[in-house]
């Protein structure tokens, strides 16, 4: 599988759809882009970089699934521990990141709006990993 190839290219795609990262949170998502199977993740993408974050029950299984990003084994939920990085080492502003709209429910949105400070706003992605999306960045 080439988990790095999808990630350089919705790494790729961030500008052309006005974001600056995008946050995944759906685990079919997590498990097309990086090859992680569990239960508990979250991938952050970056024009540079991706970083994929769970929790340490999956510390073996990450080191062993996982192609591409950079791992941090965090003892807080994913969810927050891509929060935290993002806001710690992304500090131009403003920033926009964009959410899996269809799988983030508001309590995670509102959850993560809450943690991020004010320089980060929060959209809804594009459909970036649905057919046909992401068949016209396959192509390229």
């Amino acid at each position: 599988m080439d988990h790095k190839g999808r990630q350089q290219r919705l790494r790729d795609s961030l500008s052309s759809h006005r974001l600056d990262a995008l946050l995944v949170t759906y685990l079919p998502n997590i498990l097309y882009l990086c090859g992680f199977s569990g239960s508990a993740a979250a991938l952050l993408l970056t024009e540079n970089k991706s970083v994929f974050f769970t929790d340490g029950r999956y510390t073996a299984q990450a080191q062993a699934e996982v192609r591409g990003p950079q791992i941090v084994i965090t003892r807080k939920a994913p969810l927050l521990a891509a929060a935290e990085w993002l806001a710690t080492h992304h500090r131009r502003g403003p920033v926009r990141v964009g959410i899996e709209a269809e799988q983030v429910t508001v309590a995670a949105r509102n959850r993560l709006a809450a943690l991020l400070p004010s320089k980060f706003r929060l959209r809804p992605a594009p459909a970036l990993l649905n057919a046909p999306a992401w068949r016209r960045m396959r192509t390229k």
